[in-house]
Formats: C-alpha cells, sequence, structure tokens
C-alpha cells in the first residue's frame, strides 16, 4: 500500500506517458500544480488511488510533424476516489480528456472547474462513477465523432453549470448519454449545450434535436441552454466573453453559474 505520496510543482514532458500508477490500493495522494506535456498515450495513469487532491495541473499531448498521434486520455482513472479540480486539459486526437471509470463509488466527490480542449475525440467520459460535475468548459472539435459529456452506464452523478460545447465538422453531441434509463440516477440542470453544426444537441438514448426534447428526456435542465458562449480565446481560454444569456459569475469559475 503506498501512502501519503505527493506529486506537487513538477514539470514532465515526453514518453508514453507522464506518471503511470497502477496500484493496488493508495491513499491520500496528491497532485498539483504540475505540467505533464508532449505525452502520447495517456497524460496521467491511476489505479485504485484516494487522492487527498487533484489540482491546478496543465496536461498535454505531443504535437510533432513526424509522430503519427494516437487515441490520448489526458487524465485516466480507474477505481479512484477524490476531486479533480481546475486542471487544463489538451489534445489533438482524443479518447477523452477526462476518462473515469469505477471512480468515488463509495463517495461523492466533485470533478469540477477544469478547462478540456479535445480534438476529433469527447471530453469527459464516465462510466460506473459517482460524484458532482460541475462548472467544467469542454470544446470539443476536428472531423471525427464528438461528444463533450459522455454518460455511459452505472452512474450516479449531478451535472450542473457546464459549458459543453461541440464545433466537429461530423456527428457531435454536447451531451451524450447511452441510455434513457441512466437519468433516473442523475440530477442535471443549468448547462449550456451549444453546436456548432446545430443537427444534435444531445442523445439520451436517441438523438435530440431541441431543447424541449433534451427536457422530455432527461425530465429536468428547465434552466439549460444552447447557446454559443463567446468562449475569450478557443486555443487558450474558455472562460466566456460575457454572459451572452448565461446566468451568474463568469469570471471566477469555468461553465455557467
Amino acid at each position: 500500500m503506498v501512502e501519503n505520496l505527493r506529486i506537487n510543482n513538477c514539470h514532465f514532458s515526453g514518453g508514453s506517458d507522464a506518471i503511470y500508477f497502477n496500484a493496488n490500493k493508495a491513499s491520500n495522494v496528491s497532485v498539483n500544480n504540475n505540467t505533464f506535456d508532449s505525452t502520447d498515450n495517456y497524460g496521467v495513469y491511476f489505479s485504485n488511488t484516494s487522492f487527498s487532491s487533484f489540482d491546478n495541473n496543465t496536461i498535454a499531448q505531443r504535437i510533432s510533424n513526424t509522430v503519427q498521434p494516437i487515441n490520448y486520455i489526458g487524465i485516466y482513472m480507474t477505481g479512484c476516489d477524490g476531486n479533480i479540480t481546475n486542471n487544463c486539459i489538451k489534445s489533438i486526437k482524443t479518447n477523452a480528456g477526462i476518462y473515469l471509470t469505477n471512480f468515488n463509488t463509495s463517495k461523492n466527490g466533485i470533478v469540477a472547474n477544469n478547462e478540456i480542449y479535445a480534438v476529433n475525440g469527447n471530453g469527459i467520459y464516465l462510466s460506473n462513477s459517482k460524484g458532482q460535475i460541475l462548472h467544467n468548459s469542454i470544446l470539443c472539435s476536428g472531423n471525427t465523432a464528438t461528444k463533450a459529456l459522455y454518460v455511459a452506464n452505472g452512474n450516479t452523478l449531478t451535472i450542473k453549470n457546464n459549458n459543453l460545447v461541440t464545433k466537429s465538422s461530423v456527428a457531435d453531441y454536447p451531451i451524450y448519454i447511452t441510455s434513457a434509463n441512466s437519468v433516473n440516477n442523475i440530477v442535471i440542470d443549468y448547462n449550456n449545450y451549444y453546436s456548432q453544426r446545430n443537427t444534435y444537441i444531445g442523445y439520451v438514448g436517441a438523438n435530440i434535436s431541441s431543447m424541449a426534447d433534451l427536457r422530455t428526456a432527461t425530465k429536468q435542465d428547465i434552466n439549460s441552454v444552447a447557446i454559443n458562449p463567446m468562449f475569450q480565446n478557443e486555443f487558450t481560454n474558455l472562460m466566456v466573453t460575457d454572459n451572452n444569456g448565461l446566468a451568474g459569475e463568469t469570471s471566477k469559475f469555468r461553465g455557467f453559474a
């Protein structure tokens, strides 16, 4: 068993993965204020780890003129618990910016205030997990199918105050929930679901084309909207330029309040 591990204020560059931590059990681990860049497979990989904090890290996939990028995951966690907050993730060929499976199954952790730039892939993927997904700003773009927030089966979640934006040239979904029955274990509202293609704003067991249809499918989302959030800079800053119809404070939090 690993206890009291601290990975703070470091710079990891290059390689397949910056951190690959395949533990049987680890507790009180902190990963804060690091830069993990120019990796090919994972930014960081953790299993069976309890985090005291995972905060304010910058994670980026390698960009190369000679090496073909592979499907990248910025943060991969399985069997872990804790809070994932204030991280910035950038990838050019994406499996997922954040990929969580069997996460926080015994606790109610938070995934909050993260900024994800995902090209040709998904923003956040959740499976068999429990927690609050709050104040995240996700921009998915490219020329393949993308999903800003991908909710698979077996989750118990609160999803609020997120900016979920897709600008792909093909099928894209700001919110993708695999099964209509999954919403029975989800509290969801106050989100912005914006697709530049304006074909679908979501999927809840079937394609959803309008906010009215989405509210019918989730039986919630009364205060959610579907508008262009007008990010300050789509390459470097996913804060919004002004409220633009999004209620609440925009200077302190990503997403919207």
